[in-house]
């Protein structure tokens, strides 16, 4: 069984830019901001990404596989549609741009979100 420093140093590169992205975004999250509606989208995007090409590069890549993906994806749309708030989200449509709340939610969603697919990917690395 490798040990932590063998998984981290087989861990390719990339990995390690999503980790610092979704650190950044989560610290410049704690502050209130306006930002614009195609930053907003940069992290759902860089977990769409990550899930579509974990998908493609698997293994044991099968029918039933993308179905449950498909199934959690849905899921965690409904989780967001039910606990996200946006009574303090204004929208300016006219510049592009969200006024958003600062809060710890996105920093701590996104590295619980990282955490657990880095987990489950080396484990699947070392026992496919």
């Amino acid at each position: 069984m490798p040990g932590p420093l063998s998984i981290l140093q087989n861990t390719p590169p990339w990995v390690f830019a999503v980790f610092a992205l979704l650190l950044v975004l989560g610290v410049q999250a704690l502050r209130p901001r306006t930002v614009a509606v195609w930053r907003m989208l940069t992290v759902p995007l860089v977990f769409l990404a990550w899930g579509m090409i974990t998908l493609a590069t698997s293994s044991v890549a099968s029918p039933v596989l993308f179905l449950t993906w498909a199934v959690a994806g849905v899921a965690g749309l409904a989780l967001a549609w039910r606990t996200v708030r946006l009574d303090r989200v204004a929208i300016d449509r006219h510049r592009g741009v969200v006024n958003v709340p600062g809060s710890r939610v996105p920093l701590v969603r996104n590295l619980i979100i990282f955490v657990v697919k880095y987990v489950l990917a080396a484990a699947i690395a070392i026992s496919p």
